[in-house]
């Protein structure tokens, strides 16, 4: 069994959610190491969707990254960049800037700890869909 951190998944149970968060939580990031770290998974992932590098390119760098600036162990420190940028992503998808527009927020994001929340995925609703299958047959 591999001792590499791994971000719990939808299957989890709110007691593994918690036990990864609580050690999510041990990672201390600075504002600059943050920004480093996700700016270069970013740009790494635009490499991915272009078809220059595999799928899992963006967190083997970020996991180099955390690994060179110290942040260790490092894929502990990366998966923590990744949970921290969650929020700063979907405000930008919703076209709001943190950092510029609400930098308390975009600083809490990075600075304070994670939420108890933050690896709670939405509650699927297969209803609509299975009535569509069901239509289907």
């Amino acid at each position: 069994m591999s001792d590499l951190f791994v971000l719990p998944g939808f299957r989890a149970t709110p007691a593994e959610r918690r036990a990864a968060i609580a050690r999510l939580n041990t990672v201390k990031l600075t504002t600059d190491q943050f920004e480093a770290g996700w700016g270069l998974y970013e740009r790494t992932q635009l490499r991915v969707m272009r078809g220059e590098l595999p799928r899992e390119a963006p967190m083997a760098a970020l996991e180099d990254f955390c690994a060179g600036a110290d942040l260790l162990p490092a894929d502990l420190a990366a998966a923590a960049i990744y949970v921290r940028a969650d929020p700063i992503v979907d405000a930008r998808s919703g076209a709001v800037d943190l950092k510029a527009e609400y930098p308390d927020m975009y600083l809490a994001c990075i600075l304070e700890p994670i939420g108890d929340d933050a690896l709670d995925y939405p509650a699927l609703d297969l209803g609509e869909f299975q009535e569509e299958l069901a239509l289907e047959d």
